[in-house]
């Protein structure tokens, strides 16, 4: 009988101080935010906690994150960043990307002060000034067609267009007046379809 109250006491007081926890856990936070994509952070003190891309519940901190300046990246939905990093979603740097200038042209496309990126990759090659978004994983500037961040050899910038077939426009198939294209390399015509 006394074992019986005994464990029942014990059985409460271990209820008890999860729930404590828990509600101090979540009250604890100075900010909470929710980004694109249902991406959350959260500040503790000095230290910055980004949730899982597996799982929205577990969170985990970055170290070099400085807990003034992380937020969201408003067109960038795959990361974060603060005053001197760009983060990705698993809150490694991104080196060689300017946070303050980084932001997107169109599509997969970005740009920072320096260079033009596919998602985070760096577009070699590509002017700046004249480059722009044609549709699917494919861009092009005055001079280039890209695939990703590679250059289509040989296509033909002024006639370069993606495919359309029954008002549906493809975003792997393209034409110029030389070729046709898909994913960024030459096919034969028949080998169109979609």
């Amino acid at each position: 009988m006394k074992l019986t109250k005994l464990f029942k006491r014990c059985l409460l007081l271990v209820v008890f101080v999860v729930i404590v926890a828990f509600v101090f856990s979540r009250l604890s936070f100075q900010k909470s935010t929710i980004c694109q994509n249902d991406q959350k952070f959260r500040i503790q003190g000095k230290t910055v906690y980004i949730n899982s891309p597996e799982n929205s519940q577990i969170f985990h901190a970055v170290i070099s994150a400085d807990p003034n300046t992380f937020d969201c990246v408003s067109d960038f939905p795959w990361g974060w960043k603060d005053n001197s990093y760009l983060y990705n979603t698993d809150g490694r740097i991104i080196n060689g990307i300017d946070p303050y200038t980084f932001r997107q042209i169109g599509g997969p496309y970005y740009k920072d002060k320096s260079n033009v990126f596919f998602y985070t990759e760096v577009v070699n090659q590509a002017d700046m000034a004249t480059f722009k978004h044609v549709g699917g994983w494919y861009a092009k500037d005055k001079a280039q067609v890209f695939y990703r961040d590679r250059i289509v050899i040989g296509a033909d910038v002024s006639t370069f267009a993606l495919l359309e077939s029954g008002g549906k426009v493809s975003g792997s198939y393209a034409k110029d007046n030389n070729n046709y294209y898909y994913n960024g390399n030459v096919v034969n015509e028949n080998e169109v379809s979609f």
